[in-house]
């Protein structure tokens, strides 16, 4: 085993639990059940997730989706932030719901300032795949909620 070998099996072992894309990923998802939103702190690593906005904190979503690669399926977790949301609103709100629809993913960039998602209806779901999709085991929608105090600026952001 070597190091191209490593980053292959890295490569196909995928986000564990979560979806996951890299610049130019395309990828198909069934959005399962509804979202949960809370707000986290960028750069946290800790990884808190807040039920209100708290200072320096953004809004960010998961939902239960599954994942669709040849005749593999696979239950995640999808997170994003307030535009990839906005991009699902509208199509459930536009399009007649996106539940047991098929949805195209796709990135475009590879930082928190450059990346672009498109994402958009492909087809719905035919009735057979329906009960199939349905059948995938999901993870679990658990919150990391906080119960720390809420963070305040340290001594050098402090304006007196």
């Amino acid at each position: 085993m070597g190091w191209n070998e490593a980053n292959k099996a890295a490569e196909e072992s995928g986000g564990g639990l979560f979806l996951q894309l890299k610049d130019r990923d395309i990828k198909q998802v069934v959005v399962m059940g509804e979202p949960v939103h809370f707000f986290q702190i960028f750069g946290d690593k800790t990884n808190k997730e807040y039920a209100t906005k708290v200072p320096n904190s953004s809004f960010r979503f998961k939902v239960q989706v599954v994942e669709i690669h040849g005749s593999n399926l696979e239950g995640k977790l999808w997170s994003g932030g307030k535009t990839i949301f906005e991009r699902l609103v509208y199509l459930h709100q536009n399009m007649d719901g996106i539940h047991n629809k098929i949805l195209t993913v796709a990135r475009k960039g590879s930082t928190k300032d450059d990346t672009v998602y498109n994402i958009d209806i492909k087809t719905t779901l035919p009735p057979e795949k329906v009960e199939q999709i349905k059948a995938i085991k999901l993870p679990p929608m658990e919150r990391k909620e906080s119960n720390d105090e809420i963070p305040l600026p340290d001594d050098s952001e402090v304006p007196f």
